[in-house]
């Protein structure tokens, strides 16, 4: 099931748990779970979360209210796409752009035209979320290199600089072909592809919480111009800039979206 919560007001909810296996992206505002023994995780726009079945916890919202997106998985389905690692048996955290983005395209696209969804396209962006966050060695590298992380929190945090592969080699001590190599075999996407998904993730970060012209928002978020972002937009989340902001815009009509019904099953009903 495809699920959007808006929370209008801040609070704490008292504890709970739920039954399935599930991702959330936290849209807009701020948002954190609670859970005895295991510490809290705090949330900001655009992060994503998974939880195991059965994980008790309690949730905190922000004083402005948040609007979170949850892709539940059944049983069924969640065996077959998880695997059954045991690194899912616990609760995870992300806020890695290209984790969130594949979620936000089922987001976008669930608003605009619940009805020609299918359990294909839901699956494969569940696929992506897994395949990016999955850790895969190389034959050289037996272990994820330190300088992995260091480059993805360069990029992230720079997506509009004018930053080279050339000048991560060099700051990571490797060369720049093993630097693009095995970035994409320990984060999933070559640098390139994971600075559009920053860019774009910061694009809609500022879309959705500020009132800047989209002109500005893309020079901001590091695109030569709002033509260019809007191309980015289109690739990577299936909608236009200015239709991503007027789902997510202050005031929105609070009633539940027709995509709260959307339910999927294994054998396409």
């Amino acid at each position: 099931m495809l699920a959007e919560a808006v929370h209008r007001d801040g609070g704490t909810h008292p504890e709970h748990a739920f039954a399935h296996t599930h991702f959330t992206v936290l849209l807009t505002g701020s948002f954190e779970e609670l859970a005895s023994g295991s510490g809290s995780r705090a949330m900001r726009p655009l992060s994503t979360a998974f939880s195991p079945p059965d994980f008790v916890h309690r949730d905190r919202i922000g004083r402005r209210g948040a609007r979170l997106f949850t892709v539940w998985l059944g049983h069924q389905a969640a065996d077959a796409l998880l695997g059954g690692s045991e690194c899912w048996h616990v609760p995870r955290l992300w806020d890695s752009a290209p984790v969130a983005l594949p979620l936000l395209r089922l987001y976008a696209a669930l608003a605009r035209r619940p009805a020609s969804l299918d359990p294909f396209e839901v699956e494969d962006c569940v696929s992506q979320v897994i395949e990016t966050v999955r850790s895969r060695p190389v034959a050289r590298e037996t272990r994820r290199p330190r300088w992995v992380d260091g480059a993805r929190e360069r990029i992230a945090d720079c997506p509009d600089s004018s930053l080279r592969v050339t000048d991560l080699a060099r700051e990571a001590g490797v060369h720049p072909v093993h630097f693009s190599r095995t970035f994409r075999q320990f984060v999933g996407v070559r640098p390139a592809e994971y600075r559009a998904h920053a860019r774009v993730a910061a694009g809609c970060r500022l879309a959705a919480a500020t009132s800047l012209p989209l002109s500005e928002v893309a020079l901001a978020a590091g695109f030569a111009d709002q033509s260019h972002m809007t191309r980015a937009f289109g690739r990577v989340l299936g909608i236009a800039p200015a239709a991503y902001r007027a789902l997510l815009r202050e005031g929105a009509d609070p009633r539940p979206r027709a995509m709260v019904s959307r339910r999927f099953s294994c054998d396409g009903s």
